[in-house]
């Protein structure tokens, strides 16, 4: 989930960080270091939880892995470019895909790229003892690798997989050291300090402290669009984890940071007026909003969820919180993103008084205290806000909100990596989520679809047949691939099974002094070419 509202609503972000990259920002050549500083300090949060990209489900631990593992195809301006594959043909059933591979790489560990360390990365993200989650659906029917000769192998798939070069340009493309990882001794103890073949390798990690990165003077096969080569000009990240927003915005103000994530509205602005470079970094995926629980009373009646996205004020929300810098969400995905549907835009628009006809028809009577009962029942919900994931104020701002329909919010809070556990078992009826992906079969499948509810993302508990099918021709059926997305999404929508808030935006903020930032097409930055 790379949960994270890369984080305040700005701050953390679930899901997915990618290896597919969009320039937007200031490039400038790696390899020539005569202008760039020897180090830059750079404010993140949350604390990334797993820097594994085979395991990871953060968007902030993919901010690392983006920089850390090189990815076997790119994305550039809407095409694709070779990474460490040179070449991808899937046969006619969609079955299989054969990847022919660069024979030039070395993982930063002297370990030869090569076919073994594909299968071995792959095999690597579908290990139970990986417990993978946002990969694993990524990746989709996997049935095996089979090493063709050294630099070739074919990848083996249960059904037709149409969304693969979508996975491997995503998490799931960014390979790790085989020699690494066997000596590592278990995939935790992996996580800690993977070895890839990207620009930077993995110093140290101090949980909830810092991550140190340094440049791999080895590295010199950046892929094409980068107009580079050789070794990144900045010779250390220091990647601080600064959960709250404010501190990162007045760490920048005071030259501790050179570089934050996720800085606040109100911030940013501020901030540029005082001369630094504001970067706003709209990403693909699931917006920010909040899963339903469709198993949990009272939200396991579809009426109670649909007054609770009518009761739902975005306007409100991005109004009073966020300065107007954000986009309000009408569907479970980002314009950007394919499967956006224009006809859905309406269909929640913010009405208090449908919301409340609808809690009527339903049974749900206004109490004296403002709040409805039923049979003896307060209308309560639980609400699980994720902790310094970007949701605080927001879960108070929505509290409010849903009061004046006469539902009584609880909010507990809860940490990562153990509220996800809280989740899939299901104590909840609100929760939070974002989630960045390229891919919006990914996105849906890891939420939606019946299997990801015990372990997955599937917070909401939805179980369709109807979904789980539609999900599975998006990634069997070119031809049908986005209609397919489109219904997926509108019986979502119909089911009222995630209230959704605003469109993925995170805004990033650098001193006047520092360019050549790039983010991926999901939001992440890579930091090769930055100065």
């Amino acid at each position: 989930m790379k949960l994270t509202p890369r984080r305040s609503a700005a701050a953390a972000a679930v899901a997915l960080t990618s290896c597919l990259t969009t320039p937007n920002f200031n490039a400038s050549a790696a390899g020539d270091n005569t202008t760039a500083p020897a180090s830059l300090s750079i404010g993140i949060a949350p604390a990334p939880d797993n820097l594994d990209p085979g395991a990871s489900g953060l968007a902030v631990d993919g901010w690392v892995s983006d920089n850390v593992n090189e990815s076997l195809v790119y994305g550039y301006q809407g095409k694709l470019y070779p990474g460490l594959a040179t070449k991808w043909t899937p046969s006619a059933d969609g079955k299989t895909w054969t990847l022919e591979l660069r024979k030039d790489v070395k993982f930063q560990d002297g370990t030869p790229f090569n076919a073994a360390a594909v299968k071995a990365s792959f095999d690597h993200v579908v290990d139970p003892a990986t417990k993978s989650r946002a990969p694993l659906a990524m990746l989709g029917p996997y049935a095996g690798t089979t090493i063709v000769d050294d630099y070739t192998v074919e990848v083996n798939f249960k059904e037709p997989n149409a969304g693969f070069l979508f996975a491997i340009a995503n998490l799931v493309g960014c390979m790790n050291s085989p020699t690494a990882m066997k000596a590592a001794g278990s995939p935790a103890d992996y996580s800690r300090k993977p070895v890839g073949a990207g620009p930077y390798k993995v110093d140290s990690f101090l949980y909830n402290q810092q991550i140190t990165l340094s440049a791999f003077d080895g590295y010199n096969w950046a892929p094409e669009f980068m107009g580079a080569s050789g070794p990144a000009p900045v010779k250390k990240l220091i990647m601080r984890i600064l959960p709250d927003a404010k501190a990162r915005a007045n760490a920048l103000k005071t030259g501790e940071l050179d570089i934050a994530g996720a800085i606040e509205p109100q911030d940013a602005v501020s901030l540029k007026s005082a001369g630094f470079n504001v970067i706003p970094v709209d990403a693909t995926g699931m917006p920010y909003g909040l899963p339903i629980n469709v198993d949990k009373f009272p939200t396991n009646d579809v009426n109670v969820r649909r007054a609770l996205i009518l009761a739902t004020d975005q306007k409100q929300m991005i109004s009073t919180l966020f300065d107007d810098q954000y986009v309000p969400a009408t569907q479970m995905l980002t314009p950007n993103t394919e499967g956006y549907d224009d006809t859905l835009k309406t269909m929640y628009s913010t009405n208090l008084d449908k919301a409340n006809q609808l809690l009527d028809q339903a049974g749900w009577k206004m109490g004296s205290d403002g709040i409805r009962e039923k049979d003896g029942k307060k209308l309560e919900l639980q609400m699980i806000n994720i902790a310094a994931f970007g949701f605080d104020q927001i879960s108070q701002l929505l509290q409010a909100q849903l009061k004046k329909a006469g539902f009584d919010v609880k909010i507990t809070a809860e940490s990562f990596p153990t509220v996800a556990a809280t989740m899939n078992v299901g104590k909840h009826n609100i929760g939070d989520f974002f989630y960045f992906d390229l891919d919006a079969r990914d996105a849906l499948y890891a939420t939606l679809d019946s299997s990801q509810i015990k372990s997955g993302y599937n917070w909401a508990h939805y179980s369709n047949p109807k979904m789980d099918a539609l999900l599975a021709k998006a990634n069997s059926d070119n031809a049908g691939r986005e209609q397919a997305l489109k219904d997926a999404q509108k019986i979502a929508m119909e089911d009222a099974v995630y209230i959704p808030l605003y469109d993925l935006r995170q805004l990033w903020v650098s001193s006047k002094d520092v360019s050549g930032i790039k983010f991926s097409q999901s939001g992440g930055p890579l930091f090769y070419t930055t100065k």
